[in-house]
């Protein structure tokens, strides 16, 4: 965003990006192969052993397994 910019629009803009985020991570279990990802309780196992996931890369690996099969910009 560009200064200068109204308090407004920030406040607006903050709302979308929370929405969209809430919106986008599902809640059911995800497994493929020997991945299984528990959204519930934020646990990733890869062939039955829990994996140690900083948040960027937490968040990054529900961003893709919530659009498997689809393309990201």
């Amino acid at each position: 965003m560009v200064k200068p910019f109204s308090p407004t629009e920030l406040s607006a803009r903050i709302s979308a990006a929370i929405r969209r985020r809430e919106a986008s991570e599902p809640q059911e279990t995800y497994s493929l192969r020997n991945v299984t990802i528990d959204y519930a309780d934020r646990r990733v196992t890869v062939a039955g052993q829990p994996m140690h996931l900083y948040p960027m890369e937490y968040r990054t690996l529900i961003e893709l397994s919530a659009n498997a099969g689809l393309v990201l910009a």
